[in-house]
């Protein structure tokens, strides 16, 4: 079977990720895969182990935004035909490909489109208006010219037939799991210009986004003066300028240890979230969160935010009540006794659940 990921969007820290999960799981399925991956403007190739075949491309991005754009009402986009001849015969998945039926047909391609989240419902206060528009036109796109719509949970999977009934048949749930790998315990982890020791420091992974909530995070761990809170990633939300600075500002000002990591390696990021006192997640939304997956795997007592998706989820973490800065407090307390003694989750399942959904895609396309 021959499958073709296009990645476009190198910076998406979160999807390149997904995909990497991705790959891994489609790996473990029964089928023989003939992987071919498409990089467009990416200077770097994904870092997995796995048979492939690499290619490059580099386009104008000015060109390459403006196709984007008219095939949100064109409903075709013209790289998309430049590509015919890699994607042919094949199946591709998660990429900006948009071709009418007839060329789909001609050329036998199936496409699998991806849809991460409902930020742009329910989050629709932090983009600008012409973006609402914009990404509501793409979720349409990709349904009127996919053969799947990948979901990641059953919530959102039902809602998006609710949503979109017309094209209910074409939306379906993958739910991805993070496949076991060695990463060692070690007693000081030693990054940049930090000592780290194990399980002497809270770990919060997360990219500097309005709804993942740093600031209430630095506020209420203000109450806990004996923890260490470590950050990684890019610390802004280039839709909010306002809560950029005074996410850095309390950062600053905090009462308790904060060590700011920026952007790390994923051997680093691995090394600290198996390390950590616990990984936590304050996010005000989520799609199916990465985080809590590499938990998962890691056997890292997770504090998440109690979200119906998070405990779709997960329902085996402690959960934190986020409403406001006094609840984030006491269920916070309340959370970190509970991962007193802790001895690991369970993890084996979750990934042949995930392996045999794929799979049972695969097989029907």
């Amino acid at each position: 079977m021959k499958i073709t990921i296009v990645i476009d969007a190198p910076h998406y820290i979160g999807g390149m990720r997904y995909i990497e999960r991705f790959i891994k799981i489609l790996s473990l399925t029964d089928q023989d895969i003939d992987l071919n991956i498409v990089y467009v403007n990416c200077k770097t190739p994904l870092n997995i182990s796995v048979p492939k075949k690499e290619f490059f491309f580099k386009i104008p991005s000015i060109l390459y935004r403006l196709d984007r754009l008219m095939a949100r009402f064109l409903g075709i986009s013209f790289f998309s035909i430049f590509l015919l001849k890699y994607i042919k015969n094949g199946n591709v998945f998660f990429s900006d490909i948009f071709l009418p039926k007839f060329l789909k047909k001609h050329y036998n391609v199936k496409v699998v489109h991806w849809f991460p989240d409902f930020q742009v419902y329910d989050l629709e206060h932090l983009f600008p208006k012409n973006k609402v528009i914009s990404r509501k036109l793409y979720i349409l796109l990709q349904l009127r010219t996919c053969d799947y719509l990948l979901t990641q949970s059953k919530t959102d999977l039902e809602r998006m037939k609710i949503l979109y009934p017309a094209y209910k048949n074409k939306i379906v749930k993958w739910s991805f799991a993070e496949p076991k790998f060695d990463v060692p315990e070690i007693d000081t982890i030693k990054i940049k210009e930090f000592n780290l020791p194990r399980g002497g420091f809270l770990m919060y992974p997360h990219q500097g986004w309005a709804h993942k909530n740093h600031l209430l995070l630095i506020n209420t761990l203000q109450s806990f003066p004996n923890e260490r809170l470590v950050l990684t990633g890019r610390l802004s939300d280039p839709r909010n300028d306002k809560y950029s600075k005074d996410l850095q500002d309390a950062i600053s000002k905090s009462k308790i240890e904060i060590i700011n990591l920026g952007l790390v390696g994923s051997e680093e990021l691995n090394l600290l979230m198996k390390n950590a006192k616990a990984i936590l997640n304050f996010s005000s939304y989520e799609g199916w969160s990465s985080c809590v997956e590499e938990g998962i795997m890691f056997g890292t007592p997770l504090i998440l935010s109690d979200l119906p998706i998070h405990r779709e989820q997960f329902g085996d973490a402690s959960f934190i009540d986020i409403s406001t800065e006094e609840s984030a407090k006491k269920t916070f307390a309340k959370a970190l006794s509970e991962i007193e003694g802790f001895k690991g989750y369970s993890h084996s399942q979750r990934v042949a659940n995930s392996v045999k959904d794929l799979n049972d895609i695969l097989v029907t396309l």
